[in-house]
């Protein structure tokens, strides 16, 4: 039954890798509404040199902020309403991030008091427990009483901020009681969190419309004049109509100009190619190490086998302990290997890549899939080194095994084949102009940079119970409780091999 040792593991990572490749039903949800709201509400932004594109690599790190008050997640776009003053940040739900949130974040206008600007507050739709609305304890508006019965509003200046919400921004707030305003300094947000559809992206866009135009930056309306220039020609500056519910026509003939990523530094791209390769040689040298291919370091004293001497060579014999190690070397490196293999399919990435900010993308800027961005790029060279280890487990005198395949990978002959498909990659990526080496011919790919990993804070903020919490709750409750089961029924079945 030692067959099962090698099977479960793979299987694991194998149903994980698949998993990971197709992107959850909410994720594919929100990026077909956000593509509809770019494409059919908010048109390509205007400028004196014509339409481009309002899409942008990152937002200006003023909001940054309150990106991290809003609660992080995985990067889906941003846009550009009034360029350096106000943008769209549309983020997904991550390992960290409870909810999916789409955010209009705005520069305010500079202050000329001494005081400084506007109040620090957030104002968010008032809890509901167990059905029924907290008491609202925060700022209260005299006379307002409907706004205190869906509005929550926080903040230490309580006076000012009466002063800063007035009643007409107040009665804005009320025609969408499930948006998040947040207020820090000189910049402000409002958040929609979980699913939304086209009508209630387009209402959000509304109401911070309307903040804008009274508290904003520059003095007018989102979309009054991207460019003040074309205003005084008396153009039209969006294809937006007042009230926001029906897209203009794009002018026939009118060319959309595309914001090319730049490309990664060749320096940045050494240095994730050595990450993740130290990543893999730590693998192999655990494997390595389980094999006793070392003669400084015998197994039997990781193992503490009883029937293996220390002073005498490897015996090639397995106990219940050194078969355990072997495994657990062995899933290191191919777990190693399948994450790999799901952020190049998912992200473009890899773990390297992740950390110091890179992605892999086609040549015309669309993400990468499983054909061009693992197979193609990654696998053409890195499959030279496992077909040699093939070869060269097949003619051992032993034959070939999953045993003599991992004893043949920490050969030299199999390293001297590795370090020729990493000097292939790596000298090619070094002599190109346009830093696009041979596996990016291949495969039609190049790197452009990315932003940098970092950790988000979780942050919940929904009305009461978000329900990509509860489904991530019951999908996960239900595979321990398939495990218990399973662990159950081998140990009535009197069973040799346990999950656990």
């Amino acid at each position: 039954m030692k067959w099962l040792w090698f099977v479960g593991p793979l299987v694991f990572l194998f149903v994980s890798l698949i998993v990971g490749i197709f992107p959850p039903q909410e994720h594919r949800h929100i990026r077909r509404v956000i593509e509809r709201w770019i494409e059919e509400m908010l048109g390509p932004l205007r400028t004196k040199k014509g339409a481009r594109t309002r899409r942008v690599k990152q937002v200006p790190p003023i909001f940054n902020g309150l990106l991290e008050q809003i609660g992080g997640g995985t990067r889906m776009t941003d846009l550009v309403l009034v360029p350096k003053n106000a943008y769209v940040a549309a983020r997904l739900d991550d390992a960290l991030t409870a909810s999916n949130h789409v955010s209009v974040l705005c520069k305010l206008q500079a202050s000329k008091s001494k005081k400084g600007g506007a109040p620090s507050f957030v104002c968010r739709p008032l809890p509901i427990v167990d059905g029924r609305a907290v008491d609202n304890d925060g700022v209260r508006f005299a006379g307002d009483d409907e706004f205190a019965e869906l509005y929550l509003v926080e903040g230490e200046d309580d006076k000012a901020i009466k002063k800063w919400l007035t009643p007409e921004l107040r009665d804005v707030l009320m025609e969408l009681p499930d948006v998040w305003l947040r207020v820090d300094g000189d910049v402000m947000a409002f958040t929609l969190y979980g699913y939304r559809d086209l009508e209630t992206l387009d209402e959000l866009l509304d109401v911070a419309d309307a903040f804008y135009a009274e508290k904003g930056a520059t003095g007018h309306s989102l979309f009054g004049e991207e460019d003040p220039s074309l205003a005084r020609e008396d153009k039209p500056t969006t294809y937006r109509v007042s009230g926001g519910k029906k897209p203009r026509d794009k002018p026939k003939g009118q060319h959309v100009e595309k914001d090319s990523p730049e490309l990664a530094p060749a320096q940045l791209r050494l240095a994730a190619g050595a990450i993740d390769m130290a990543l893999y040689g730590l693998g192999i040298f655990c494997v390595a190490l389980t094999l006793g291919a070392f003669a400084w370091f015998h197994p039997s004293e990781l193992f503490n086998s009883p029937d293996l001497v220390v002073d005498q060579p490897w015996q090639g014999g397995w106990t219940t302990k050194g078969f355990g190690a072997f495994v657990a070397a062995e899933t290191l490196l191919v777990g190693t290997f399948a994450y790999q293999t799901w952020l190049a399919t998912h992200d473009g990435q890899s773990i390297g890549k992740l950390l110091l900010g890179a992605r892999v993308v086609r040549t015309d800027d669309r993400p990468v899939d499983f054909l061009r961005g693992v197979l193609l790029r990654t696998w053409t060279l890195g499959a030279l080194p496992l077909v040699a280890a093939a070869i060269f487990a097949a003619r051992s005198e032993a034959g070939y095994s999953a045993r003599t395949f991992f004893e043949a990978i920490v050969t030299v002959p199999v390293f001297g084949v590795t370090l020729l498909a990493l000097g292939i990659g790596t000298v090619s990526v070094a002599m190109a102009k346009d830093r696009r080496g041979l596996h990016d011919r291949i495969a039609g790919t190049k790197v452009v940079a990315a932003e940098r990993f970092a950790l988000e804070p979780i942050q919940l903020g929904v009305k009461g119970t978000d329900p990509i919490v509860v489904q991530r709750l019951i999908w996960g409750g239900a595979l321990i409780g398939v495990l218990i089961l399973a662990n159950l029924g081998a140990y009535l079945a009197d069973l040799d091999f346990f999950i656990y």
